[in-house]
């Protein structure tokens, strides 16, 4: 009941007015201020300076209520949402600094999380994703699901995902800049215009009947969390592959294939290749075994064990 102590501590009482009355005022209230230009609708003290005027807190049936959006909610679903929210914007900043880390930028993580964690917000200013949060959180879950869904090759696949470490997602120190509040609102409002103008290009894109077919299975599949988390690792590996010089690649266990761990040394750049071997109930989740088949041509790997693991964290168990 912590919103209750804040309520008292302003002096307000509990509502007698019927809900719908009391959402109107507010919003009255709430329209005047932002429309005098003294407040922004994302303002924190916005929702105080309404009540403090109303002189009453949203309360029904012994249930204290918050405001949302001029929309009263009970405080237990309001908290629930925020909670909900929170935890999924975290998920988007671990696996942004996930990728960054693969790619080779570890370093410059660990300084723009330490920057934006001390930073002093007391004088107006504040840390700011370049490359926004919602933004990148949106594009990347887009290429997961197309690839889980198997509507987009291998190589499209990893085309798209540089693309997007190229912009530096997640708390990097280069995509870390100082903003006002009002800058980062104006930038937060073509944040959403961004994101909703891509999804309105993909939803009228004219698709063939295959891709139509495997969206459909994907989003009825039961395991769609973890194929999206077995995408992710996969990702993760290609990076630090490629950074290492070598090229990943995904061989799945499905009952189409022969489910073995088969390099034939035709990767990219210097030949080295690795190739992941799935697992016949989870595709993109069962990265169990990595193998490095060198070129037969002279090369140091051949006198080193033919199995190797970029990530220690992996069971090699062929």
């Amino acid at each position: 009941m912590a919103i209750l102590a804040t309520y008292e501590k302003l002096g307000l009482e509990p509502t007698a007015k019927p809900k719908g009355q009391f959402e109107r005022e507010y919003n009255q209230i709430r329209n005047r201020l932002i429309n005098s230009g003294k407040f922004r609708s994302t303002d924190r003290n916005l929702n105080r300076t309404i009540l403090t005027e109303i002189g009453e807190y949203p309360s029904w049936d012994g249930e204290v209520y918050k405001m949302s959006q001029g929309v009263a909610r009970p405080e237990s679903k309001r908290d629930a949402s925020q909670k909900k929210s929170i935890d999924k914007r975290n998920q988007i900043l671990t696996e942004a600094d996930e990728l960054m880390t693969a790619a080779g930028y570890g370093k410059l993580v660990k300084k723009g999380k330490r920057n934006f964690k001390k930073q002093d917000r007391s004088g107006g200013m504040a840390l700011d994703h370049e490359y926004e949060t919602q933004e990148f959180g949106a594009d990347y879950e887009r290429l997961k699901k197309n690839f889980a869904a198997g509507v987009i090759s291998e190589n499209k696949f990893k085309q798209d995902l540089n693309k997007i470490v190229n912009k530096n997602p997640g708390n990097i120190d280069s995509n870390l800049t100082l903003k006002t509040e009002t800058e980062n609102y104006d930038k937060n409002v073509r944040t959403r215009a961004v994101i909703k103008n891509k999804n309105l290009r993909e939803k009228y894109k004219v698709r063939d009947a295959s891709y139509t077919k495997k969206m459909a299975a994907f989003t009825k599949s039961l395991n769609k969390v973890n194929l999206l988390s077995g995408v992710h690792a996969y990702a993760k590996q290609f990076l630090e592959g490629q950074r290492q010089g070598y090229d990943t690649s995904y061989v799945p266990k499905n009952g189409n294939g022969n489910g073995k761990v088969n390099g034939n040394g035709n990767g990219n750049g210097n030949g080295k290749k690795i190739v992941l071997n799935g697992n016949k109930t989870n595709n993109y989740r069962g990265l169990s075994a990595l193998i490095e088949t060198p070129n037969d041509w002279s090369d140091p790997l051949l006198m080193t064990p033919r199995f190797r693991t970029l990530d220690k964290s992996i069971d090699v168990s062929l």
